[in-house]
């Protein structure tokens, strides 16, 4: 993460290139060693897409779906202070490219909490993943009279397209997905209680087993 962080990008914005060379500010660090590339599903206008330096074994061992990376460069040697690396670029589609951040810092963290603060509106209370049942609803409920319906649909939203990634990577991680089932039936029920409708407080869309998010494979170009 450290090395990720201080990547700066030579690229055109004209045409994607097999190849692009980045700089690394911090010679202390992991190089990266390959550019990913990531869009969206076409939408009828422009593709956008966002890069983003990775290491692939952190990738490559975690997502069962993900095709395999491009041949990496040969590492050069490790150089003091700032330092240019050319790297392969490997183009994924996601169904959700902005969920794909806070998906790749857990990958590489494997910290639920970090989670936790990018997909609900508040910061849960301390131990909320191990004192879930006690402290749900009354999270929910602060939830609820804290924000706007707007903002708690948007967060249900933003937490789907994670749902949705993660589907598609094929990423059999049990915090993650617990992480995921406790988040969505905060939402549901700060839904259902900002609304009046406790029958929202039934999950019912994302009850997929760990074992069927195996079902699609991310497209490459």
């Amino acid at each position: 993460m450290q090395s990720l962080s201080s990547v700066k990008v030579n690229s055109s914005k004209d045409k994607l290139p097999k190849e692009l060379s980045i700089i690394v500010n911090d010679a202390t660090a992991i190089l990266p060693t390959h550019m990913l590339a990531i869009f969206g599903k076409p939408s009828g206008g422009p593709r956008k897409v966002t890069l983003y330096p990775v290491h692939s074994l952190v990738l490559a061992s975690q997502c069962a779906n993900l095709p395999k990376f491009p041949s990496a460069l040969p590492a050069p040697l490790q150089e003091s202070g700032q330092q240019e690396v050319e790297v392969p670029v490997f183009s994924i589609c996601l169904p959700s490219p902005p969920s794909y951040p806070n998906l790749s810092r857990y990958l590489y963290t494997k910290q639920v909490d970090l989670l936790l603060r990018a997909f609900l509106p508040g910061p849960p209370p301390p131990s909320f993943m191990d004192n879930r049942d006690r402290l749900l609803v009354p999270f929910a409920t602060d939830l609820a009279s804290t924000f706007t319906l707007q903002t708690l649909a948007k967060h249900a939203i933003n937490l789907h397209g994670l749902w949705q990634n993660v589907c598609a990577l094929g990423i059999f991680d049990d915090d993650l997905w617990d992480a995921i089932d406790v988040m969505w039936q905060t939402l549901l029920t700060a839904l259902a209680v900002a609304t009046g409708k406790p029958g929202m407080m039934v999950d019912l869309s994302l009850q997929t087993t760990r074992d069927e998010t195996a079902t699609s494979t991310p497209a490459v170009l």
